[in-house]
């Protein structure tokens, strides 16, 4: 039986307060995390590869950037 191809892997990523950066998928149990974008972009790609390993693997990863800001009107 073939396992069906994820378009994509989407993972909404939040800065946390020391400024490193956390991810977590909403449709998998998938987690990252990265001192730098550069280190969480890295992080993201080995979580999913060792998560697809021997599967099938999706075409591509989303990183959802959420900012959270408060604006004070007085």
């Amino acid at each position: 039986m073939d396992l069906p191809v994820l378009d994509e892997v989407v993972f909404k990523v939040i800065r946390e307060l020391d400024g490193s950066y956390a991810a977590e998928s909403d449709t998998e149990n998938l987690t990252a995390v990265g001192d730098t974008w550069e280190e969480l972009r890295e992080d993201v790609k080995k979580t999913v590869e060792r998560y697809f390993n021997g599967g099938p693997k999706p075409q591509s990863i989303r990183l959802h950037y959420v900012r959270e800001e408060t604006i004070s009107l007085m």
